[in-house]
């Protein structure tokens, strides 16, 4: 069987976000996840989701969080026109998948999420 390596990279491009639902205007970003083995913690695994603007490449937000493979982890970070990104990660117990979500809210309103599942 072949061996790969354990970083895991993703790139969703043309993630569109809204800022309101019935917004005239609207932000295209892309959204890149990075999942990988933490060495400083037993079990570790440290992701992150870099939101770019899609016209420019500005970074808007990178969240960031460590966790333990077996536990499921979130995090929301703000971004400039107010709605929120959130990221929630899980690496199974044996450490032979990942799972993602990412979801940009105004309030309680999602306006776009995606979501993936990772064979490590």
């Amino acid at each position: 069987m072949p061996t790969y390596p354990t970083r895991i990279a993703l790139v969703a491009l043309g993630l569109l976000c809204l800022t309101s639902p019935v917004s005239a205007t609207a932000t295209a970003m892309n959204v890149e996840i990075s999942i990988e083995p933490e060495p400083a913690h037993e079990g570790g695994y440290k992701c992150v989701a870099v939101i770019r603007d899609a016209a420019n490449g500005e970074v808007l937000s990178a969240p960031t969080i460590t966790f333990i493979k077996g536990e499921e982890a979130r995090v929301t970070s703000g971004l400039p026109d107010g709605s929120v990104v959130r990221l929630t990660v899980f690496v199974t117990a044996d450490g032979t998948e990942a799972r993602y979500r990412t979801e940009i809210r105004d309030g309680d309103v999602v306006q776009t999420s995606q979501q993936a599942t990772i064979r490590l």
